[in-house]
């Protein structure tokens, strides 16, 4: 009796699993839902490859919102989240680029606002101006070739040349930030859209019937038809 109970239970499982096979369907536990998701009939030329790809893709699906805080967080946060860790390089090899144009340019903003500062205190003692300039318009200076007022200009033209740059690195800066938060919610937002290798576009001949009622004749058209 247990025997028979034995065999009718292996002949079912025989059944459902052979039914399930000639589906052709494969079915994913979603972490998040604890739902059971079912990937339809994958076409010719997918292996095993393809369907373990499918598979992880569709255990990981990032949220947007997650990624977006992440990378508000910390820059390229938010693309390690979404796994696209190639980003990071970009991502910080700009931050780098940027905070020493942001050092260099603040350094000599504050060097020639200090020469600026002391040609314009009218005190002879204070001459931090003659360690900035170049050596030739020091001795011009000196020699009288080259008057208070001209050099005063020049210290001021490239005391604002840096301050411009220096503030320039600053909004940069910020739009990196702020482009790597929209990046990541993005790459979030898109994780799940794939489009099929078979996707194909066909130009075909076509004949178009006329708008007037009148006219029964029929026109030679071209018809554009996208596959999925």
């Amino acid at each position: 009796m247990i025997t028979r109970r034995i065999f009718a239970i292996i002949a079912l499982y025989l059944c459902f699993t052979s039914a399930f096979a000639q589906q052709g369907g494969v079915s994913v536990i979603n972490s998040r839902q604890n739902d059971t998701l079912s990937v339809k009939e994958l076409p010719t030329g997918y292996n095993k490859a393809d369907i373990a790809g499918a598979t992880q893709k569709l255990r990981f699906a990032p949220d947007p919102g997650k990624a977006v805080w992440y990378s508000a967080l910390l820059p390229g946060l938010g693309q390690i989240y979404n796994r696209k860790y190639w980003k990071l390089p970009l991502v910080y090899g700009g931050f780098a680029g940027l905070t020493y144009g942001l050092t260099w340019n603040s350094q000599y903003l504050k060097d020639y606002s200090n020469a600026y500062q002391d040609i314009t205190d009218n005190n002879p003692n204070t001459n931090r101006f003659k360690d900035i300039l170049p050596l030739s318009y020091v001795t011009r200076y000196d020699n009288g070739e080259i008057s208070k007022d001209q050099l005063t200009t020049i210290l001021k033209n490239r005391r604002d040349y840096f301050r411009r740059n220096r503030d320039l690195t600053v909004i940069s800066m910020v739009g990196l930030y702020f482009v790597t938060m929209i990046d990541a919610y993005v790459d979030a937002q898109l994780f799940q859209f794939d489009i099929s290798p078979d996707l194909s576009l066909k130009l075909n001949p076509s004949l178009i019937k006329s708008t007037n009622q009148n006219d029964r004749s029929l026109n030679l058209g071209l018809q554009c038809s996208i596959k999925f």
